[in-house]
């Protein structure tokens, strides 16, 4: 909702076949679902990489999905707890992933590489549920180049 009301675009849901009902869900609670393309279960790997050359920008959890929009190249935003750095988003902050934003809470994490069983019975790990909208879409607002709406 945030990025489509402030932004001319549209949207692209993408995942598995088993994340289908969540994309859809996802779609129909938003303002502007008629600017999103829910895709999940309907790519191969070889689409994806299409789209994604294709695409202005990602948002995208620690997935291969983000692996894949570092290495062509696009503006890439990871949001991801503290326990995937190093390990799933192995991604320095250096001037070759200058497209590549990770967007960690910054909140203390008890997750310790994911370890802490408390933490792994959460449906949403409590570091990645600590990131609140405004800090991923100040991020994005600031690096995406977007041509926003009043801005």
């Amino acid at each position: 909702d945030r990025l489509l009301s402030e932004w001319s675009g549209c949207a692209v849901l993408v995942g598995t076949d088993s994340e289908r009902e969540l994309c859809e869900g996802i779609r129909k609670s938003c303002k502007n679902s008629d600017r999103i393309l829910d895709m999940s279960g309907k790519l191969t790997i070889p689409d994806l990489f299409t789209l994604l050359m294709q695409s202005v920008f990602l948002v995208s959890n620690d997935t291969g999905t983000c692996h894949i929009g570092s290495v062509i190249g696009i503006k890439t935003f990871i949001i991801c707890g503290q326990g995937d750095y190093g390990s799933f988003v192995p991604y320095p902050e250096t001037p070759e992933w200058e497209n590549v934003h990770c967007i960690f809470s910054k909140r203390q994490c008890r997750c310790q590489f994911w370890r802490n069983e408390d933490c792994r019975r959460q449906k949403i790990y409590p570091c990645i549920a600590g990131i609140s909208v405004d800090e991923v879409w100040g991020v994005i607002k600031k690096y995406a180049g977007l041509n926003l709406e009043g801005s």
